[in-house]
């Protein structure tokens, strides 16, 4: 996504696979990381969204 928008990727020599969120404690926000591709969800969850945020943790626990 953030070559599309003409913005510099950091580059990743690896092969792996992760996920993970990005807070403030109020606002939160996911990626995913496979091979060299990071996926950002350009949604943001916000803390009165618990419900929504556990479940996305949940299907991050489903996966592995």
């Amino acid at each position: 996504m953030s070559i599309q928008r003409g913005k510099k990727v950091a580059t990743i020599t690896e092969k792996s696979r992760s996920e993970c969120c990005v807070t403030t404690g109020w606002d939160w926000q996911f990626l995913k990381l496979e091979d060299k591709l990071v996926t950002i969800d350009e949604d943001m969850y916000y803390l009165v969204e618990m419900p929504n945020i556990l479940g996305i943790f949940q299907a991050i626990i489903d996966a592995f």
